[in-house]
């Protein structure tokens, strides 16, 4: 476990740093230079919320209850680019509705987690499938936070003391065969209380990660321009060709 523990600076010390640091340096800033580059409003980011691509157009899921994740997945343009549905499990749309029954027909779509590095986040990939009633084979992958990120990104850490029923559930998924792909060391980590936030992934790096996942596992359909042409050559009749 200590190699999960040393280096690590601890969450409160970037908290007081980032305590009034936009009332102090950016609001200043953009008083003199204008808006930040590739900063999103409050009230942009509910516009983006708004949009859920119609299941015909999904190619994978990606669902995470931590809600600034998705707003940078959004803001950043995944959904549109990559056929990407986003979804907040603790806090569902009406419209996420259809992508749910999306899931459960098709099996093999992949569903993408991203999660704090917690008990309760890495957990997820054990219980959203029977929240949502998926099957018990469905393609789901987990791309953290998990400890070990924690440590090869050198990301900050809390403590607390995580819920004992929790801890007990982490324990019996963790011994079941096809469980929860956790290390003892990881085990034993999240056990002493560590927490960190996927909030403190890197945009860019998230935003690569996700990208590269979805290209990998569900890669989009090459069309060749002539078979294209002349399938839609076929679709009109020659009657309404004009003459």
């Amino acid at each position: 476990m200590q190699y999960l523990q040393s280096q690590k600076p601890p969450l409160e010390r970037f908290q007081k740093v980032l305590e009034g640091f936009e009332e102090q340096f950016v609001v200043p800033w953009e008083g003199i230079h204008g808006a930040l580059p590739g900063r999103v409003t409050a009230q942009e980011a509910t516009a983006l919320r708004r949009f859920q691509l119609p299941p015909a157009q999904v190619r994978a899921v990606l669902a995470s209850p931590v809600a600034d994740v998705l707003d940078c997945l959004r803001a950043n343009g995944l959904p549109q680019r990559l056929g990407l549905a986003l979804i907040n499990p603790d806090q569902p749309a009406s419209a996420d509705e259809a992508i749910i029954a999306l899931l459960r027909s098709r099996p093999r779509l992949p569903l993408l987690l991203v999660h704090d590095a917690s008990v309760s986040g890495c957990l997820l990939p054990a219980l959203l499938p029977a929240r949502w009633g998926l099957a018990p084979n469905h393609r789901i992958v987990d791309l953290g936070l998990r400890p070990r990120h924690v440590q090869q990104l050198r990301l900050p850490w809390k403590r607390e003391a995580p819920p004992r029923e929790l801890l007990d559930l982490l324990e019996r998924r963790a011994q079941m065969p096809n469980g929860l792909a956790l290390t003892p060391e990881e085990r034993e980590w999240l056990r002493s209380g560590y927490v960190t936030s996927a909030l403190f992934i890197p945009p860019a790096r998230l935003v690569t990660v996700v990208t590269q996942a979805v290209e990998r596992l569900a890669p989009a359909r090459i069309v060749d321009p002539e078979a294209q042409a002349q399938a839609q050559a076929r679709a009109v009749g020659f009657m309404t060709w004009p003459s």
